[in-house]
């Protein structure tokens, strides 16, 4: 067992146990008795199961089969089961957001943790919202994907809606943050590509000082700067053909043949094409 695998059993049994709190939602004996009501009758109410004053209210339970797994929990082992329950999704939740900040960063962000930390213990004791989080957390999964590796993974993203519109209400959020997960994606592709291509020379922030940079004998460029130089204008044309090779750069290789131009031209037919890989 490596040192590095060690550290996430770490992090991730510390997310766990930090969602391990006694329930404070309200509510909870409503769910339980809703979740009851549904495997007692096989059917899903469509009044207020418990209004004095107005019994027969129409009213829709959007967490009707949260509140049905809630029901199971709790016969399985009484508040302890609802408590694990919960801690298990929100370290599900955790785990989907890990990978997808090693798909876009191609390493583990321990940064994450710290920040996801205090937003496990904040939805953990009882909430439904919970379902929402984790669901949200594997769409975001299936974008990030579908961007950097063009996965067809993407096609269970119908499913995950079907779940969630059963699961919480919250399924509406998810609609809300598609637009911005297209807009992110594409953002998130040209941070991997640029890492994988470009990261060992000019760094991770562009600044030139990449993990190889030592080495050579020119020290590469420092991006953040190329605005500043050019008189407050980014050099966008001058920049492709740095990459495509019109532009010689001794670091890049000849103009005939460059480094990275051939390699991204590929790629893009393959995106346009799938079907020539």
């Amino acid at each position: 067992m490596t040192k590095n695998l060690l550290v996430k059993i770490g992090l991730f049994t510390f997310i766990f146990l930090l969602s391990l709190k006694v329930i404070t939602d309200t509510d909870l004996g409503w769910h339980i008795r809703v979740g009851e009501y549904i495997l007692k009758t096989l059917s899903v109410p469509k009044t207020d199961l418990f209004s004095f004053s107005q019994p027969d209210y129409p009213y829709v339970y959007h967490s009707w089969a949260t509140e049905l797994i809630i029901f199971a929990s709790y016969k399985w082992l009484g508040l302890w089961g609802i408590t694990l329950l919960y801690a298990s999704i929100i370290t599900l939740s955790v785990f989907y957001l890990y990978r997808t900040s090693v798909l876009i960063n191609g390493k583990i962000n321990y940064l994450l943790f710290l920040w996801v930390a205090p937003l496990a213990f904040a939805f953990a004791g009882g909430r439904t919202r919970a379902m929402g989080f984790l669901l949200l957390s594997i769409l975001y999964l299936l974008f990030v994907k579908f961007q950097l590796k063009n996965s067809r993974a993407i096609w269970l993203a119908p499913l995950i809606f079907f779940l969630w519109a059963n699961l919480h209400g919250s399924f509406i959020l998810g609609f809300g943050v598609l637009p911005w997960m297209s807009w992110a994606g594409e953002g998130e592709q040209g941070r991997a590509y640029y890492l994988r291509y470009c990261g060992s020379c000019h760094g991770v922030e562009g600044k030139g000082d990449g993990t190889v940079s030592h080495s050579l004998k020119v020290k590469p460029t420092d991006l953040t700067l190329l605005q500043k130089k050019h008189k407050g204008t980014f050099p966008l044309e001058k920049v492709i053909a740095s990459i495509d090779g019109k532009l010689k750069i001794a670091a890049h290789g000849e103009s005939k043949m460059p480094v990275w131009g051939e390699i991204f031209e590929k790629q893009a037919s393959t995106q346009k094409d799938p079907a020539a890989t």
